[in-house]
C-alpha cells in the first residue's frame, strides 16, 4: 500500500475485473502471434498483419488482398489493387519473416 502525506497506509483499491480484462487479451494477443509461427508449412496468418504503405497510407496486408496457402510452402496474395504490387513485394522481401516474394501474373 502506498503512503500518503501524513506517513499513513492509504488503500490500495482493486478491481478483478481489469485484471480478467487484461489477461484475456493477454491471451488472445497470444493465441494471434502462436498462429503465425511457421511449423513446417505455410499459413496466411504469417503475413494478414505486415504492414504496406500504399497510396502513402499505412495498412495491413489482409486489408489490401486475399491471402491463401497454395500449398504446405507456399502462399499467394491476391490484390484488390493491382497497382501496388510492387509495394507489396518488396514489404514481404524487406520483412524478417525471409520470404522470397515471386509475380506470378
Amino acid at each position: 500500500a502506498a503512503l500518503d502525506a501524513a506517513g499513513d497506509k492509504e488503500g490500495v483499491e482493486f478491481d478483478p475485473g481489469s485484471i480478467v480484462e487484461l489477461m484475456e487479451a493477454c491471451i488472445e494477443s497470444l493465441e494471434r502471434d502462436l498462429g503465425k509461427l511457421r511449423v513446417g508449412r505455410a499459413s496466411p496468418g504469417m503475413l494478414e498483419n505486415l504492414v504496406i504503405v500504399a497510396h502513402g497510407e499505412h495498412t495491413p496486408l489482409q486489408h489490401l488482398g486475399q491471402i491463401v496457402a497454395r500449398n504446405a510452402s507456399t502462399l499467394a496474395v491476391m490484390l484488390y489493387d493491382p497497382s501496388i504490387k510492387d509495394a507489396v513485394s518488396r514489404a514481404i522481401q524487406d520483412s524478417p519473416l525471409g520470404f522470397s516474394p515471386r509475380d506470378d501474373g
